[in-house]
């Protein structure tokens, strides 16, 4: 297999985690901070003070730990779940258990914002309920801003996949990704630099592109006045 091939497999190898990866934690930031807006003062406020005593957590520690144990359960948890259950899903899991924090803390200050908005104090007197006005007046505001962070997003998670696989807890053979190839690359670099070159430029020129779209579009959709944490 050409070096071209191996780059482009363990591109789509490394974009697929990183993609589902930043989809499970979209879900899981707004589920968490969307309840959280939605729950009494004190009930909020108890909720995000958990995201920030998990935001301060070691990652790389807590990344490399649970890469570790759940390799060591994969024969029971495979049972029932069959080849669902590899290094990349435990990868997925992994990456977005760091990166739905930032993103529960996003939705919780944009709904936040918007609660004091004369708008939704309107609606409120109407009798609307919370989940109503969520619905109708926060999620419409809060889904660029939302989208925009998704694809900042991207460039953390593959950077992750790709350090933790270049470290040797991502994928396994005979799968590939950036990370691996940078990994054998790096080992091979005096007698052929192109093997590590070649993965490592694929993976800055990515990760830069994504930074600057999602910076893009993080200013083009902020709505008026919003400043997220």
């Amino acid at each position: 297999m050409t070096l071209l091939a191996l780059v482009l497999r363990g591109f789509f190898t490394s974009a697929m985690i990183a993609s589902a990866a930043t989809a499970l934690a979209l879900a899981l930031g707004v589920a968490w901070g969307a309840t959280a807006a939605l729950l009494p003062r004190r009930a909020e406020t108890a909720l995000m003070r958990v995201v920030e005593v998990l935001a301060a957590a070691p990652y790389t520690l807590f990344m490399i730990t649970f890469v570790v144990l759940a390799r060591s359960a994969r024969p029971a948890i495979a049972e029932p779940f069959g080849a669902w259950v590899d290094t990349r899903l435990i990868l997925v899991v992994t990456i977005a258990a760091i990166e739905w924090l930032a993103l529960a803390r996003i939705v919780n200050s944009y709904a936040g914002m918007l609660r004091d908005r004369g708008f939704v104090q309107v609606a409120r007197m109407l009798g609307t309920s919370r989940l109503r006005v969520f619905a109708r007046h926060v999620v419409p505001h809060a889904a660029g801003p939302l989208l925009a962070w998704a694809v900042l997003a991207l460039p953390s998670a593959l950077a992750t996949e790709s350090f933790l696989s270049f470290l040797g807890f991502g994928v396994e053979a005979p799968a590939v990704s950036l990370g691996t190839l940078i990994a054998g690359g790096f080992r091979a670099m005096s007698i052929a630099p192109w093997t590590f070159l070649a993965p490592s430029g694929a993976l800055v020129a990515t990760t830069v592109a994504l930074h600057v779209a999602g910076a893009w579009l993080r200013d083009t959709l902020r709505p008026d006045g919003a400043r997220p944490v």
